[in-house]
């Protein structure tokens, strides 16, 4: 399980913009984050659990 670069929950967001190191987010530091990351170029996608 990918876990947030924040807290000890399970990442749920990841982040990626070019030439920096990717983020990994739960959920609420996602929306708590979200609109700054965005205006500043950073992309963002869902991390999706593969099936068993």
């Amino acid at each position: 399980m990918n876990r947030c670069d924040r807290c000890p929950a399970e990442a749920k967001v990841r982040y990626t913009k070019a030439g920096e190191q990717p983020w990994q987010w739960c959920a609420h530091h996602a929306r708590r984050y979200d609109a700054g990351l965005t205006s500043t170029g950073w992309r963002r996608f869902a991390l999706v659990k593969a099936p068993a």
